[in-house]
């Protein structure tokens, strides 16, 4: 069917290969099941061991054409329901998002999902939100709501943005922030990673690691723009089993960063003297 706003498809759906490998329910939705008939869409894939690079190709090969006007993106190891694509655009027409996510789970045991609130300025800020909490959630939701919960104490969302995977996505590509650039004309947006690593006092190494999505999502939160997360498309994320983002599973809450913390203060606390011997 044709979208009734154009005769020509208004979004681009990229896929993100590591090397050439996908998974076949991903291959699948991205190729014939993004849409149940309502949308039609251009798709495209690309591969190589650097993502961000990938993402930057597939985003820019979007942005170069103006007939598109959303960006849409499934990686090769998310298989998510058919008509996700429809679920998504309309989450974010009736939100009036720039961007809308799905909420996917890691592929590890923790039960966590990929989906945080975390400073927008401090890169290295998160709480990542489990299957447990996001069930407690809207089905479609932003930091707001997150604080309206109830799930953490308001310390916890006082001042924060929500960070979105890239995994199961769509944007819209009409916000102008997309396509603005610096003094040199490099777009002050594009997809990339920090990592830093530091030394404690006890000679412990420790890396920390600010991924690509969720610096993504401070650029649109910083520039006035509006991030939103959604179960409203049931997800599995494949890995040596499957990890459902529709059910309970794992640990009640993410206290991951609170340990980094509390370790840290341990190590930097000032060192006391032992009293001398009597």
């Amino acid at each position: 069917m044709v979208h009734p706003e154009s005769r020509l498809p208004e979004i681009f759906l990229g896929q993100p290969l590591y090397g050439r490998e996908v998974d076949c329910g991903a291959a699948t939705a991205a190729t014939v099941g993004g849409s149940a008939g309502k949308l039609t869409y251009s798709y495209a894939r690309y591969g190589g061991s650097s993502l961000p690079h990938v993402f930057n190709m597939l985003w820019t090969g979007a942005l170069s054409n103006p007939q598109f006007k959303y960006f849409a993106m499934l990686h090769g190891d998310i298989e998510p329901e058919t008509g996700w694509l429809d679920v998504l655009y309309d989450e974010m027409k009736r939100t009036g998002a720039t961007v809308v996510s799905v909420s996917n789970a890691i592929k590890d045991d923790k039960g966590v999902t990929s989906t945080a609130v975390g400073s927008p300025t401090d890169l290295y800020d998160y709480r990542r939100i489990t299957t447990t909490e996001q069930l407690r959630l809207p089905q479609t939701f932003g930091v707001e709501e997150v604080a309206a919960s109830g799930i953490w104490s308001p310390d916890r969302t006082d001042g924060k943005c929500l960070l979105v995977n890239t995994g199961c996505w769509i944007a819209d590509l009409t916000w102008p922030h997309w396509k603005t650039t610096d003094e040199n004309g490099f777009l002050k947006f594009n997809f990339e990673q920090f990592h830093r690593v530091q030394i404690w006092p006890d000679g412990h190494f420790n890396c920390e690691f600010a991924p690509e999505d969720w610096l993504m999502s401070r650029y649109v939160h910083n520039n006035g723009g509006k991030v939103v997360a959604t179960r409203a498309v049931k997800t599995i994320h494949v890995g040596t089993r499957v990890f459902p983002n529709y059910i309970a599973w794992g640990p009640e809450t993410d206290e991951e960063i609170d340990r980094f913390r509390d370790q840290k203060r341990a190590a930097f606390a000032p060192q006391q003297e032992a009293p001398n011997a009597a």
